[in-house]
């Protein structure tokens, strides 16, 4: 490293505001300690999601129609390679009046295969 003008200068800089510097160090530890740790993390998160999601029957993928499914369409459905359970539900979205206020609220039906 060669002795230049900047090199003198950025030295002189840190050197006269230490406190400043050493402030900014561990402000930039922190955060590269955060994102190592959240990188980290994210597939632990996920593994255990799956988990969840596998245990509790929860559905992978919802395929919606604005004319519906018949009855043979939830069989070609269950027809699908890897395709464990297949369930047909009604779904409405509805408004009401709540102590005089409108609200709205998604009535589903529940369906007899144990699939949320």
């Amino acid at each position: 490293m060669k002795k230049t003008a900047l090199w003198k200068d950025a030295w002189r800089a840190i050197a006269g505001n230490g406190k400043r510097f050493a402030a900014m160090l561990v402000i930039v530890a922190v955060g590269v300690m955060m994102l190592g740790g959240l990188n980290t993390i994210a597939k632990d998160i996920r593994a255990g999601l799956d988990e969840f999601f596998d245990s509790t029957s929860m559905h992978d993928v919802a395929i919606i129609s604005t004319l519906g499914f018949d009855d043979d369409d939830i069989a070609a459905l269950q027809q699908v390679d890897g395709v464990a359970k297949v369930a047909g539900v009604r779904a409405a979205s509805v408004t009401t009046a709540v102590d005089g206020k409108q609200s709205s609220a998604t009535v589903t039906t529940l369906n007899d295969q144990g699939i949320e």
